[in-house]
């Protein structure tokens, strides 16, 4: 995100300067239009972080607002300044500020933030197999295993049920990480013992019995597969479904439901491979 601080917005600057670098870092950008050399600096700063969904650079023209030098800590111009949560975190000034690739780099998020952080959204939007996928990238690039990573992991696989695993991550944390994580992890160990509760009180495990005593009733597994989906175990629903589906691939009810819980999915990586299992089975 660019924004440019002219004389229509400049009592908002310390709105979007403040308020907007509390969850993502600010680049600002102090020049005089004067300089011939300033536009070019602005145009490559707008290359390097402007196209960064998790960085804003806001680039201030001290000929215009020229009061904002009071505000702000200029010493020379041109100034680089990034704050996060209204705080300085580097700055560089003067000729040196005309080469900004390292500068800026140091500040920009690396693959793995951006790969947890679209992991958070789509938790948020409800697209769970989507956020499993992101987050299991970002550990992986990480190399670190970070708390936060953990944690949303953890979160991901409560609402999905896959309630042992998220679990196991929980019980793996040493004080010094569940400190680190905060209202989160106290959050993730409550939520995780509702959800216990929850599959407790539901029909799954009754149904599963019956199952292994009529491991042929198709009207059986195809109740479960829907109870597993009604607890978001989709997985475990397609896997069950897949059993029906390969002794009789045209049966309706079951290549129903299976489709069904697949465009609940969306184009998550796990249920494009389900896809591909059926239409292997289909052809």
């Amino acid at each position: 995100m660019i924004t440019d601080i002219t004389r229509s917005n400049i009592q908002d600057v310390q709105k979007i300067l403040i308020e907007g670098s509390q969850d993502r870092n600010v680049i600002i950008f102090m020049y005089d239009s004067d300089e011939p050399k300033s536009e070019g600096l602005k145009a490559k700063l707008s290359l390097l972080a402007g196209n960064d969904s998790a960085t804003s650079l806001v680039n201030v023209n001290l000929r215009e607002t020229p009061e904002l030098a009071q505000m702000l800590p200029v010493r020379d111009l041109p100034s680089l300044m990034v704050i996060r949560s209204g705080k300085l975190l580097g700055s560089l000034e003067g000729p040196g500020a005309y080469e900004p690739d390292e500068f800026v780099k140091k500040f920009l998020p690396k693959e793995d933030e951006l790969l947890h952080s679209e992991a958070r959204k789509l938790l948020e939007e409800g697209n769970l197999e989507g956020a499993l996928d992101r987050v299991d990238r970002a550990l992986a690039s990480s190399g670190k295993d970070p708390v936060q990573y953990r944690l949303t992991r953890a979160d991901v696989l409560i609402k999905l049920n896959r309630l042992d695993e998220a679990e196991g991550i929980l019980q793996a944390m040493t004080m010094e990480d569940q400190l680190d994580g905060g209202d989160y992890y106290s959050t993730l160990q409550s939520t995780l013992s509702l959800a216990r509760q929850a599959l407790a009180d539901s029909p799954v495990e009754e149904l599963k019995k019956r199952l292994e005593q009529e491991p042929d009733n198709v009207e059986l597994i195809i109740e479960l597969a829907a109870q597993y989906n009604s607890l978001n175990q989709k997985t475990d629903a397609l896997d069950l479904l897949l059993r029906v589906l390969r002794k009789d691939v045209s049966h309706q009810d079951a290549k129903k439901t299976y489709l069904d819980i697949l465009e609940t999915m969306g184009s998550s990586p796990v249920a494009s491979a389900y896809r591909r299992k059926l239409y292997t089975l289909m052809y």
